[in-house]
């Protein structure tokens, strides 16, 4: 598999090995965001592989910039500050558990930055009523050429 799937399993793995998350979900990695409303009747958290950028680093290195996304998204009934809050709150704790977190499949990838910008799409609350954030982690990892 590629490096950046590769790495993209290692972060499903630390998230759905976490116990007592606000609320209760199992990641699923997926190579593209395309799910129904009827299906985000439960929360739905997506780990997706976003983008690899390459660095000679010497002779014989490659530095590996990795960005994973994970998205979160649920259909919202009811009032909606009230669940873009609760939502909010396990977006944070998504976030704060993986920022800086070694990861266990590959510890030799380190994170280098932890984003979630916007916040949430409000154009998917407004049109869909479905909330969507996406935090993006950031891996560097070194390899040496004889070993790729």
């Amino acid at each position: 598999m590629s490096i950046a799937t590769d790495l993209a399993d290692a972060v499903l793995q630390e998230i759905n090995a976490k116990e007592n998350w606000p609320i209760p979900f199992t990641a699923s990695r997926i190579a593209v965001p395309r799910k129904e409303i009827k299906e985000l009747n439960e929360i739905s958290i997506s780990v997706i592989p976003s983008s690899v950028q390459y660095q000679r680093e010497a002779r014989d290195y490659m530095r590996f910039t990795i960005t994973i996304d994970i998205g979160i998204q649920k259909h919202l009934d009811g009032n909606e500050t009230d669940a873009v809050c609760e939502l909010g709150t396990l977006v944070d704790e998504i976030a704060k558990y993986m920022t800086g977190r070694k990861l266990t499949k590959i510890p030799s990838a380190k994170n280098i930055g932890t984003s979630n910008d916007p916040l949430y799409i409000q154009e998917h609350i407004l049109q869909k009523r479905v909330f969507t954030s996406v935090i993006s982690l950031k891996y560097q990892k070194i390899e040496r050429e004889d070993l790729l």
